[in-house]
């Protein structure tokens, strides 16, 4: 038997009485408390680690839009299986040129900086039928119970054909690049014209929701995303967009799309900004007009000022990307590399500085007392710079300041592809973040092709399916006090429809077990049963039942380098 399986067999799983009071007794041996000694196959156990979950609190609403992926990675049998998912995001950057009349995309510099191709957006042999590439994507998205983000293209052209090479920018007289208009002048119709070398997005708005109104009136729900990473036009589409956008050029399409939306789709919510990172939201990736100004506080008082002149919301959410830059034994932990690239640089066998630097990072999210060893940190933005950056409450400090009620996504983010359990730590760490902090959705975006990731699946499993029979965490996250966030994260979670169920998700961060101790401020727990991810296992795996004791309080030694989810039921 491998030193791997040993230690899992070897995984204590206690509720004890009183353990507020038996941390002394816990500590002396190996089966009383949960506490293990020295193993040769992993570090020293550290000092017990005592948590308390405020189960009475009211809690915070989790969003179940949070568990969600970039299209790619859901919808493709050969990725993910997520029945449970919450989101699929269809908006990347290759939907910023997307013809829907005729499922055209221009790749941009994927084929090299001086010129680019026009394909189809779903691959040779797919169809020409009006919208049929997004029709796909919401139908399988709703197959499976997720809302969809739709992305709106902003520029002012998109591609007008298939036929591949393009090495001119668009122009009222390059036939290989069609008009992209807000608004058409006369009536819209469910069968575009393919002739006049113009295509309406309110006519392609008008399409999806006459196309999904029954879908629409049982529920389900179509988002609008306004482009994508506009702040790096230049960089991605050089022919169409050479220069760099302007603040004043982004409240102009701003302004033109989301309103037009809002006419055609008053229900769905509308997702604006959509940045890059962090030089977006600060500068818009250094604007010409920047002039001193935060980018992202002028976006919060623009679309506040369009709520103003219209009467109503024109954007709901704001939309922010955000990749790790830290960089460990010189790679930066979220970039795996692509195509052939891929597999030298995957590191099925990172390094402990590696590991280390992966498992902290999602820290910048959130923690007051947690500084990233990055360019971020010393960049000299003013707000971070030798700072922590606490993104989540930044930005929700920007929302509440200048709009409030304001929602947050996060809609790409990614702390490696999966191929390593460090990578699942750190996905599962965001993921309760996310919950934890009220954002609105998220979605994982993979950075390595071909995307390999086992261990994101099982990430997600541990909250959407953690006994392999759909069972999933609650949907209200409570607070738990915890003394040790560099070696552990916990989240809690209760339901708002079921007080008898309680759960908690467990990331041992480091290379030894963990003794926890747990505190619950709610009596009556009567049956416990806990699940594993951990190296070796791309699934949760049934760690046994829990005695609880006499229901109060709560005894777990977590593994090294695992994921626990803990079903608690009344």
């Amino acid at each position: 038997m491998s030193a791997k399986a040993r230690w899992l067999l070897r995984l204590v799983l206690l509720i004890a009485p009183g353990c507020r009071d038996s941390a002394g007794g816990g500590a002396s041996g190996a089966d009383d408390a949960g506490v293990q000694g020295p193993r040769d196959d992993a570090g020293t156990p550290g000092p017990a680690v005592e948590l308390r979950v405020e189960v009475h609190n009211p809690g915070t609403p989790i969003s179940r839009y949070i568990y969600g992926a970039d299209d790619q990675v859901v919808l493709n049998t050969s990725y993910l299986k997520m029945p449970k998912a919450g989101l699929v995001r269809a908006a990347s950057g290759a939907w910023t040129t997307y013809n829907w009349e005729n499922n055209a995309k221009n790749h941009g510099v994927d084929w090299g900086p001086n010129e680019s191709t026009s394909v189809d957006i779903d691959g040779p042999g797919s169809t020409d039928t009006p919208g049929a590439a997004v029709v796909s994507r919401v139908t399988s998205a709703h197959n499976i119970g997720a809302a969809a983000v739709v992305s709106v293209s902003l520029t002012d052209y998109v591609a007008a054909d298939k036929d591949g090479g393009v090495i001119q920018g668009p122009s009222a007289t390059n036939p290989r690049w069609a008009k992209n208009n807000d608004t058409k002048p006369t009536a819209l119709s469910m069968t575009p014209n393919l002739s006049d070398g113009t295509v309406y997005q309110d006519e392609f708005v008008n399409f999806i929701q006459q196309t999904f109104r029954t879908a629409l009136a049982q529920g389900k729900k179509i988002f609008y995303s306004l482009d994508n990473e506009p702040g790096i036009w230049n960089e991605i589409h050089p022919l169409l967009h050479p220069v760099k956008p302007t603040f004043a050029e982004m409240a102009e399409r701003t302004r033109r799309f989301g309103s037009m939306i809002k006419r055609h789709a008053p229900d769905a919510l509308v997702f604006g900004m959509v940045a890059f990172g962090v030089n977006e939201l600060m500068t818009l990736n250094d604007a010409p007009d920047q002039a001193g100004r935060l980018y992202v506080d002028f976006y919060l008082d623009m679309i506040k000022g369009l709520e103003t002149s219209a009467g109503k919301r024109i954007v709901d959410v704001i939309d922010v990307h955000w990749y790790s830059e830290v960089v460990a034994d010189g790679i930066r932990i979220s970039d795996l590399g692509t195509s052939g690239e891929v597999l030298t640089r995957m590191r099925p066998n990172p390094s402990a500085a590696e590991i280390e630097a992966r498992v902290q990072n999602p820290r910048s999210l959130w923690d007051p007392a947690y500084v990233e060893n990055s360019w971020i940190v010393e960049g000299g933005y003013q707000d971070f710079d030798r700072k922590p950056i606490r993104l989540i409450p930044w930005l929700k400090e920007k929302i509440a300041a200048r709009y409030p009620e304001t929602k947050l996504a996060i809609t790409e983010y990614n702390y490696g592809d999966g191929i390593h359990i460090s990578h699942a730590i750190a996905h599962a760490d965001a993921l309760g973040i996310f919950g934890r902090e009220g954002v609105f959705a998220a979605a994982f975006f993979p950075l390595a092709e071909p995307f390999l990731g086992s261990y994101i699946q099982g990430a997600f499993d541990m909250f959407l399916d953690y006994d392999g029979k759909g069972s999933a965490v609650g949907d209200v996250s409570v607070p738990v006090q915890n003394p040790d966030v560099a070696r552990l994260s916990a989240y809690a979670m209760k339901s708002s429809n079921n007080p008898t169920r309680l759960h908690l998700v467990l990331l041992n961060k480091t290379g030894a077990e963990i003794a926890t101790r747990f505190a619950l401020t709610d009596g009556g727990w009567k049956t416990a049963t806990a699940f594993v991810l951990a190296q070796g296992n791309l699934v949760p795996r049934a760690a046994g039942p829990v005695d609880v004791g006499s229901g109060d309080a709560l005894t777990a030694t977590l593994p090294p380098l695992s994921v626990t989810t803990i079903e608690i039921k009344k």
